[in-house]
């Protein structure tokens, strides 16, 4: 957890703004319940970030882990409400990938 922490390119979701909502239960498009790691309510953005602690370089888990990380982002999408932005932060390089919403 220390080097999330002391990575830049985390420091939005870790500097104290906003409503932290850590592993709690939402309800996908498709019905399912899913569980993101970490949502952050900043009012004018919600971020739902994932976090991976394996090295992860295999092309094909990557896309599973942005199909992932979209279902949250559809989970938490209100039409009136503020932009939802998926990040997956990858422990193992320190690498933060924004998931682009489809």
């Amino acid at each position: 957890a220390r080097s999330v922490l002391a990575s830049e390119a985390m420091a939005p979701w870790f500097d104290g703004r906003g409503k932290v909502y850590l592993e709690r239960d939402l309800v996908g498009a498709d019905g399912k319940m899913v569980r993101p790691d970490r949502v952050v309510d900043l009012g004018d953005e919600i971020a739902v970030i994932d976090f991976k602690t394996a090295e992860e370089s295999d092309e094909k888990k990557r896309k599973d882990h942005a199909k992932q990380v979209r279902a949250y982002m559809q989970a938490l999408q209100r039409r009136d409400g503020p932009r939802v932005r998926g990040l997956v932060y990858y422990v193992v390089p320190n690498e933060l990938v924004e998931i682009e919403a489809l």
